[in-house]
């Protein structure tokens, strides 16, 4: 997904919670995502603070859904 110009940890934490494609993330639930995105940082890092909050998973699905021409729901 390197057309969304996302970080490389970013793009992994997607990769794991089954984001693998702009489509992927332009049709996902925002509330959804940052639930799966908080549970996978929480296994990796322990209790350290999230690095991904609501504003920044909207962000990410609203590019994707600009640049793949769908309108948001």
């Amino acid at each position: 997904m390197h057309e969304l110009d996302l970080e490389p940890h970013e793009a992994a934490l997607l990769l794991y919670a089954g984001i693998a494609s702009q489509r992927g993330l332009a049709e996902a639930s925002p509330q959804q995502l940052l639930s799966q995105l908080g549970r996978l940082e929480r296994s990796l890092t322990g209790m350290a603070p999230a690095r991904i909050d609501a504003a920044q998973v909207r962000a990410w699905i609203l590019k994707a859904q600009q640049r793949s021409g769908r309108s948001r729901n």
